[in-house]
């Protein structure tokens, strides 16, 4: 148990695709633990996905909205782990507040892996109607190298990446 000392909660950092939400669910479903997922909260908050809230507010409007949900969920009691969008770091104040409030823990997998799980996703993920994705991939890297915590999850089955993470960083 290498990290028991440090009882915040659990930021799940990845690119998109990386496995973020379905961690968060299945350490939710098998461990007894809450979490949220930064972009359902907002999904549910304003009653649009976040491709159409892009496509209605923008990029800056969402990032703004990632940070001011962030805060709230801040508030919230017992919440042992968050799921956070791709891009979430790339907002300088979200990633101060991230890091500030959070354990960090990346979740490393391949480009070429992220390829595979995204090739029939674009109409739902904005970013990749516009841009590569080894560009994107180029340009949140570095951030994701900022994390307190990184896991290399290539070739882990869900339940057994589950079961890692519990270990190290729930198991007090």
């Amino acid at each position: 148990m290498p990290f028991s000392t440090d009882r915040r909660p659990l930021a799940l950092i990845g690119f998109m695709g990386a496995g973020k939400t379905t961690l968060l669910q299945e350490l939710s479903r098998h461990w007894d633990l809450t979490g949220i997922d930064l972009d359902h909260y907002i999904e549910q908050k304003q009653g649009l996905s976040i491709a159409k809230l892009v496509e209605k507010e923008g990029w800056e409007y969402f990032r703004n909205l990632e940070y001011i949900s962030l805060q709230e969920i801040l508030n919230f009691q017992n919440i042992d782990m968050l799921a956070l969008g791709g891009g979430t770091l790339q907002h300088t104040p979200s990633r101060k507040l991230v890091m500030k409030n959070f354990r960090t823990l990346y979740l490393d997998v391949s480009l070429n892996t992220l390829e595979k799980r995204l090739k029939d996703s674009h109409a739902s993920r904005p970013l990749l109607r516009t841009q590569s994705l080894e560009k994107l991939y180029q340009e949140r890297y570095p951030f994701y190298q900022k994390c307190q915590f990184h896991k290399n999850i290539e070739g882990l089955t869900m339940a057994q990446l589950s079961e890692n993470v519990y270990h190290d960083y729930f198991e007090y």
